[in-house]
């Protein structure tokens, strides 16, 4: 992203103590798009997984799995976003685990009922996501 990213950084990481949870999820959002040059971030993402909204949570997820490749903190919060009531929660998170790929293998039994789920648009994101998870994996070349 550049040096003005980066810079951006430390004013990130305060806004995820913000008491507006949209600034929260925002500066999670930014962070992750920053990715690596935000890896002072990451305490404070990890603090950002137990947020009171799930919407901050899952985005510290995502931004912890771009930045640092975290996936024994991502994957916990994002299976627990998926059983959330809102639709468009389920879906997010359903999204998230897609674009993480075959490391997110240990997560895909949770996507398994979103495939019933009475929203369509919760349905098809939770079927894209286990095709990417279990397509890249299925592909991975065997042992020898």
């Amino acid at each position: 992203m550049g040096l003005e990213a980066k810079e951006a950084v430390p004013a990130l990481r305060g806004a995820l103590a913000d008491p507006n949870g949209y600034i929260r999820e925002r500066a999670a959002q930014a962070l992750k798009r920053i990715g690596a040059d935000a890896r002072s971030a990451v305490p404070a993402l990890v603090e950002a997984l137990r947020d009171p909204m799930v919407e901050v949570r899952v985005q510290a997820a995502l931004a912890l799995w771009k930045i640092d490749r975290r996936c024994q903190e991502a994957l916990p919060v994002l299976a627990a976003a998926l059983a959330d009531r809102r639709a468009d929660v389920r879906q997010l998170a359903a999204r998230a685990l897609g674009a993480i790929g075959p490391p997110a293998t240990a997560a895909a039994h949770a996507l398994r009922p979103l495939l019933t789920d009475n929203e369509s648009d919760v349905r098809k994101s939770a079927a894209a996501a286990l095709e990417k998870i279990q397509k890249r994996t299925a592909a991975a070349p065997g042992p020898g």
